[in-house]
């Protein structure tokens, strides 16, 4: 599998994802989607300091 970013991210491939990524609040986020379009969201609400 080729690394997806803002540049090259193919959304069949999103929806083939096998691996998923949960998040505290329960949701469910395709793991070839989390680095590019929601990492900094989940770590900036779920992050403790």
């Amino acid at each position: 599998m080729h690394f997806q970013d803002a540049y090259n991210l193919d959304t069949e491939r999103l929806q083939r994802c096998g691996a998923h990524y949960a998040t505290p609040d329960g949701r469910i986020i395709p793991f070839c989607a989390y680095n590019t379009l929601h990492r900094k969201g989940v770590e900036d609400r779920f992050s403790v300091l």
